[in-house]
């Protein structure tokens, strides 16, 4: 892993090490959407009258960098857990695709999506 020109060790910049199936990752460029659905009722013009919003399941993407060349890629459905930014509660996600590795400046990785564990 490259060295950091700086770094305080206080802040995350949007990475973390993450253990899957007992195997250890860095996550880099972690995306998290925690969505809403939104039902609309027209009044009796047409125009909207009455709105609700509704999450949907959160759902997430990331790039996995691997340790070696050699490491396995994440599996499918496999829990881990990612720590929101800023420190806040620590959120189980379940892997779903995992794209193929490839490597970049010496680095291993392979694109993950995720999605929250309900249970």
């Amino acid at each position: 892993m490259p060295t950091p020109a700086y770094a305080d060790g206080s802040m995350q910049f949007a990475s973390q090490s993450v253990t899957i199936n007992s195997v250890a990752y860095i996550l880099k460029n972690i995306k998290v959407k925690r969505g809403r659905r939104r039902i609309v009722q027209p009044g009796v013009s047409g125009a909207p009258a009455q709105k609700m919003h509704i999450a949907t399941l959160t759902e997430g993407s990331a790039t996995a960098q691997l340790a070696a060349s050699t490491t396995v890629a994440p599996a499918q459905d496999q829990v881990f857990t990612i720590v929101q930014i800023g420190g806040g509660s620590a959120v189980n996600f379940v892997t779903e695709d995992v794209e193929d590795m490839y490597e970049i400046e010496g680095e291993t990785l392979c694109d993950i999506t995720f999605s929250a564990k309900l249970t």
